[in-house]
């Protein structure tokens, strides 16, 4: 072989390494931009974690709060009865009188 032919095998066909060379140049290709956005974006992307990771515990704090109001004051609330028959306007009456 002489060099700069391309290396080929026995029956005619080209190598493994022949056949995948544009592969690799896409790959290799592909890993700079990536890297490259990568270190670019970095700040752009570590804020939109951080912002997500904040607004989820938010949430789950405010739903917390929430259903810890709902119950600790579901025992303090007056409780009006209203009751009537087919022919009388509902009357009110307090519950602890």
């Amino acid at each position: 072989m002489q060099h700069g032919q391309a290396p080929y095998q026995s029956n005619g066909r080209p190598s493994l390494w022949q056949r995948t060379k544009w592969h690799r140049y896409t790959l290799l290709t592909g890993l700079v931009i990536g890297i490259f956005l990568g270190w670019l974006l970095h700040g752009v992307i570590t804020f939109i974690v951080k912002f997500a990771l904040v607004a989820v515990v938010l949430a789950v704090l405010i739903a917390l709060f929430f259903v810890w109001r709902a119950y600790s004051h579901r025992s303090r609330r007056k409780v009006t009865l209203v009751t009537w028959q087919d022919d009388e306007v509902p009357s009110w009456r307090d519950p602890t009188r």
